[in-house]
This record gives structure tokens, C-alpha cells and sequence, in this order.
């Protein structure tokens, strides 16, 4: 059924759902992974690790903004798999 965009926003205007920022979050996260990460990780000897910053930008395409009722969140899932980070250097000298 094909309907047109006004029809989709009077629609939506009923429904009272307002435009609002997304509240997202891993697909991958695995809470009790994580929390098991957490307690092992409290009995590292701090002196004999090393930390790598690799700070950058991913260039994912992902919808910041979506409907929801008012008074509740838009809430939405972004793959947290990262491609190919680039770097403010990196950019520089393409």
C-alpha cells in the first residue's frame, strides 16, 4: 500500500509521537560477560600493564533521531563492530 508522506505525518501527529534523540546501545553487549571481565580484571597487577590508545572516528551511518509517544524514549540498536577507524592523522594525509 503505497501512502503518502503527509498522510505518514498527520498519522504520526494522532499518535502524538514527537521527534527526539535516540538512546542506543550494543546489539553485542553481554552483561554477564562483562561483569565477569570486571572481577578478574580486579586482580591485575596494574605495573605490569600497558595501554594502547587508539582514539579515532568510525564512520558508521547511523539514525540519531527517531518517534516514540511523548514522555518516552526513542530507543534503537547500532552494531558496536567496528569498520575502519580513521584518525584526525590519518585524514590529513589523503
Amino acid at each position: 500500500m503505497k501512502v503518502s508522506i503527509s498522510t505518514m505525518s498527520e498519522g504520526i501527529r494522532r499518535l502524538k509521537w514527537t521527534r527526539k534523540k535516540k538512546t542506543l546501545e550494543a546489539k553485542e553487549r553481554k552483561e554477564e560477560e562483562r561483569q565477569r571481565w570486571m572481577e578478574e580484571a580486579k586482580r591485575l597487577d596494574v605495573n605490569k600493564l600497558r595501554v594502547i590508545d587508539e582514539t579515532g572516528s568510525n564512520l558508521t551511518l547511523t539514525r540519531k533521531y527517531g518517534r516514540a509517544p511523548k514522555g518516552q524514549r526513542s530507543k534503537g540498536s547500532i552494531t558496536r563492530k567496528r569498520g575502519k577507524n580513521v584518525t584526525s592523522d590519518a585524514q590529513n594525509f589523503r
